[in-house]
């Protein structure tokens, strides 16, 4: 295992070092350049290479075609853009800072799935046999591993950049299912840090490229590092506010009348309270706690599932996830002439490997790219006024998207299930308990926003944005809503709505170039 480990992440390390020119040039608006998603961008890379040209017939899914590509990709990416490394290199501090973060992530996480190792029980048995598909496959599409003749029923772009990666570093099957956990796991972690350093670093030290085009001391970073590991931690290991309750069901805490309104499925006060440690502490309850969603009201989060080895699409497709914000983000802090070809892209490749690995998740980030794109033209003066007649500028992006995956498509089945309105309503006690930690940390950002005059300040921009009778008027109109949410009884509607009208003008003052960050006291004289 740990030869296998080491093999592993030598080869990542080879991954982003062959696609590192194209990251420096692609986010080279952004602090860190690109350089927190260097190594998914690399995998993600050579694994559609490998995809689409065995997808066409061209070539064998086999570890010496990946040895191949990986060469081929690395002398293109550092004969056209390796010169921009000179002047652009990622800051060594934030070099070091994402290396540290995801080597620990890689060796805690590897040392976590040693001690539970077994592929058994739920669907993991799916899970291994969709990505086993690829390692068997000379040919591509991989075989159904159900129904022979038939090529792989479901979106399995993420099994095959998994698979792609194992055999890459020699490893088997089932030790690279392990290893694939353990990677998504990482690649989120560094990801999600590196989105927020860079929103922070550019908060407090302006937008420009030129800003941070020198190296600066480690001082200027600790903050933001601190912040942006915290990021990682509440998305990628917190889990939600069950297990808060587990330690107050075991010590006999709380009437039933209480227990019946939090809805837990089995959960009620202990008659013989426990001590501490706990014993028999129902961790997998922690996914299951929204009981008006029958059979399972199922609310697993990132940590839960590597925990349990579930290797599913919703898991997998977080890195890319993540990958489309930094590019949405850097879209609309550059604008689209600075983004350039090699941005488009890069876009197109990460929208579409979103579409291949987990559709669920398009309308989301699909949504929120093209609000970077929007927010571009916006503040380049070409919305609405040029945008809305020019709408294939927009759409080219998603187009391409749809266009690299072409193969795919051809010969896809699904099952057709239509569009309706989703009829179960989020029970509010249910919401508290899933985003509990989240909300508490958006809360306190909001209020810290108030405290420091920050919210003033990004109201000042969007008034002076918007104008003051636009202004006015959405003003009025999110307050109406959140009188008519509280005189309903709406309280998931009143607590979400009233978050958004506390963080709107700090995310509209922010997006607008205005530098919300807390004005020094004034010094008294002699000082």
């Amino acid at each position: 295992m740990v030869l296998s480990w080491l093999s592993y992440y030598v080869w990542l390390q080879l991954t982003a070092f062959a696609t590192l020119p194209l990251s420096v040039r692609v986010f080279r608006a952004l602090p860190d350049r690109g350089y927190g998603f260097s190594k998914l961008l690399g995998l993600l890379g050579l694994s559609y290479a490998v995809w689409v040209l065995g997808m066409l017939g061209y070539l064998q899914h086999s570890r010496a075609t990946l040895v191949v590509l990986l060469v081929v990709l690395a002398a293109a990416c550092w004969a056209t853009w390796g010169r921009e490394l000179r002047g652009q290199a990622p800051p060594r501090p934030i070099v070091l800072a994402c290396e540290a973060l995801f080597l620990l992530a890689l060796a805690g996480g590897g040392a976590i799935r040693a001690f539970n190792a077994d592929i058994n029980g739920q669907e993991k048995f799916m899970d291994l046999a969709f990505m086993n598909a690829f390692f068997s496959a000379g040919q591509l599409p991989a075989e159904d591993p159900w129904l022979a003749g038939f090529g792989v029923p479901y979106y399995h772009f993420g099994y095959l950049v998994m698979a792609s990666m194992s055999e890459l570093a020699g490893v088997a099957a089932p030790v690279g299912y392990n290893l694939a956990l353990v990677l998504t796991l990482a690649l989120t972690l560094v990801g999600c840090a590196s989105l927020v350093f860079n929103m922070l670093m550019l908060w407090t030290g302006g937008s420009g490229a030129a800003r941070h085009a020198v190296p600066l001391p480690i001082r200027p970073y600790l903050g933001p590092f601190a912040w942006a590991l915290l990021a990682a931690v509440l998305v990628g290991l917190v889990g939600n506010l069950e297990a808060v309750l587990e330690v107050l069901a075991a010590q006999g805490i709380g009437s039933p009348e209480f227990w019946r309104w939090v809805g837990v499925k089995g959960l009620q006060a202990s008659a013989q309270p426990q001590g501490w440690p706990l014993q028999g502490f129902n961790w997998f309850r922690t996914s299951r706690v929204i009981p008006n969603i029958q059979p399972d009201g199922i609310s697993e989060f990132p940590y839960f599932s590597f925990l349990l080895g579930d290797l599913h699409p919703h898991y997998q497709a977080l890195p890319y996830d993540l990958l489309v914000l930094e590019l949405a983000l850097c879209l609309a802090l550059a604008g689209r002439r600075a983004f350039g070809w090699p941005g488009l892209g890069v876009s197109a490749l990460a929208l579409g490997s979103i579409l291949v690995a987990n559709t669920w998740d398009v309308p989301t980030f699909w949504l929120v790219f093209a609000a970077g794109s929007l927010w571009a033209a916006w503040r380049e003066g070409e919305f609405p006024t040029r945008e809305l007649r020019q709408l294939g500028r927009l759409a080219l992006p998603f187009g391409l998207a749809i266009a690299l995956f072409l193969p795919y498509f051809v010969g896809f089945t699904s099952q057709r299930l239509g569009l309706a309105l989703v009829a179960e309503r989020t029970y509010f006690p249910s919401l508290l308990i899933v985003l509990g930690p989240f909300l508490g940390v958006v809360l306190l950002f909001g209020l810290w926003g108030l405290a420091t005059g920050a919210t003033r300040a990004g109201l000042a921009a969007a008034s002076a944005r918007l104008g003051r009778p636009l202004s006015a008027a959405v003003g009025l109109v999110v307050l109406g809503l959140l009188l008519f949410a509280a005189v309903r009884g709406e309280w998931t509607l009143l607590l979400l709505g009233g978050l958004l009208a506390l963080l709107a003008p700090l995310g509209l003052g922010l997006a607008g170039g205005t530098d919300l960050s807390p004005s020094p006291s004034p010094t008294r004289g002699g000082e």
